[in-house]
């Protein structure tokens, strides 16, 4: 009994530390097209992730309207807009 208590607590903490970086090309509310980036549990999926966080702008908190395409942030997007937005948008 003992041993499967601590395999059951051994599978929570694994499950605590499963994040990701990834980075989202989305359309915001005021219909700007930016990259959005952020450590996310593996177990959840980036695009409600962000849809639900927003973007700050010119300071103005602009919530996301539609996300494009989603990558881990090692990797290059796949749309030459998102490439081309990642170029140019500092971090």
């Amino acid at each position: 009994m003992k041993m499967i208590l601590w395999l059951m607590a051994l599978l929570n903490a694994v499950n605590v530390y499963a994040v990701v970086d990834r980075k989202c090309y989305v359309e915001l509310a005021n219909d700007t097209y930016v990259v959005i980036q952020g450590t996310i549990k593996d177990s959840q999926s980036a695009e409600i992730v962000f849809q639900k966080k927003g973007f700050e702008l010119n300071g103005q908190l602009l919530m996301v309207k539609r996300v494009i395409e989603c990558q881990p942030t090692e990797q290059p997007f796949n749309l030459e807009a998102a490439q081309r937005q990642e170029k140019l948008q500092p971090r």
